[in-house]
């Protein structure tokens, strides 16, 4: 039975806004395989923070799970508009891992990116439920879910979805919005790409897209080491549980020698 991994994408993956006139106006090809690597490097260095820190952890998990076959594939589902966004991200993701991990098979582990508008959806629909998801796996050719305890998914809004599986996490929305002249510094190999002219265009495009963007609720400044390690215990316990690795009755009696030994030593 194919398990599955779904994440919402903004404010869940991250807060990837900035990288919407980059990944709208470069060209498929060279340009975009350049705005990955940057990404990579900067992410990889803490120079930007567009995805939240813990999705790092998160992929980790994911990518051995994958390797081991316990799941089948992960996929983005997200309300957002823009179609050549949400398929980035996926890709990034799926890059990230290949890079991480020097594997040069370069597997696609995210297999399916849903946007609002996506034609795998009922039309018009921005319902995330158990019957649209097996709708746009079933759209994009793959293999539908078994049971709702097949299915782990990460959004940090409630949706019909929370009370038809039995892995329905909600995380803290990730408000940490990296600022675009910094997101602007790190992608300057981008310009050598498409040349001088070409670039200023991507850029005033992005800094209106940026000016026209309801910035208030956003924080400037990367996550605190506190929210992180609450986002990581997330993250983590729900793989584990979804994987089967914790919490069994094994564990429990384990918990309950421990504590039987140290009240006997007391």
């Amino acid at each position: 039975m194919p398990k599955w991994v779904g994440f919402d994408m903004d404010e869940c993956i991250g807060s990837v806004m900035p990288l919407y006139a980059f990944v709208k106006c470069l060209p498929n090809g060279k340009a975009i395989d350049t705005l990955k690597s940057c990404l990579y490097a900067s992410e990889q260095m803490k120079t930007t923070w567009l995805l939240r820190p813990v999705i790092y952890d998160a992929l980790e998990m994911l990518y051995k799970a994958y390797k081991s076959g316990e799941v089948y594939g992960a996929f983005i589902f997200s309300n957002n508009g823009s179609q050549k966004l949400v398929n980035f991200m996926a890709e990034y993701l799926n890059y990230y891992m290949a890079q991480q991990f020097s594997d040069y098979t370069r597997p696609l582990i995210f297999k399916m990116a849903v946007c609002r508008n996506s034609p795998t959806r009922t039309p018009g629909s921005l319902e995330k439920s158990y019957s649209e998801v097996q709708r746009a796996l079933a759209g994009h050719g793959l293999p539908l879910l078994d049971s709702e305890r097949d299915l782990l998914f990460f959004d940090d809004m409630v949706h019909v979805l929370t009370s038809e599986i039995h892995n329905y996490v909600k995380v803290r929305a990730y408000l940490n919005r990296c600022p675009l002249e910094r997101v602007i510094a790190v992608l300057g190999d981008c310009e050598a790409v498409v040349g001088s002219d070409e670039w200023a265009k991507i850029l005033a495009k992005a800094r209106y897209y940026e000016k026209d963007s309801n910035n208030e609720v956003y924080i400037s400044t990367p996550p605190m080491v506190g929210q992180n390690i609450m986002d990581k215990y997330v993250f983590s316990t729900a793989f584990r549980r979804f994987l089967g690795r914790g919490g069994g009755a094994k564990t429990r009696r384990r918990r309950r020698k421990v504590r039987k030994n140290t009240l006997r030593h007391k």
